[in-house]
Formats: structure tokens, sequence, C-alpha cells
């Protein structure tokens, strides 16, 4: 997420923070569960032109 703020030199584009959003179709039985496991790695990635 970017923020814009304009600033003496001009507008300027400030990072924010990042969300991440999973989805799992999944039908259960009553009473039933689910489990699930995610692993997120951050690694650089090239900056935005």
């Amino acid at each position: 997420m970017e923020t814009v703020s304009l600033s003496e030199g001009g507008f300027e584009r400030i990072y924010q923070g990042s969300a991440v959003l999973v989805s799992w179709p999944t039908i259960l039985a009553p009473g039933g569960s689910w489990d699930a496991a995610l692993d997120v790695v951050p690694r650089a990635i090239a900056p935005m032109s």
C-alpha cells in the first residue's frame, strides 16, 4: 500500500505496508474442522519506476 503526498519537490509515493489475502473454498461436515498453513518468505524485488 502506498500513499501520495505533495511536498516541496512535487508528488511523492510513500510505502505504507503490505497485505496478504488468501482464500480456500471448503465444505465441512457439521462438527468438522479444517487446518491450513501459510508460509510467507520476504525477498527483495526491483524498485518500481
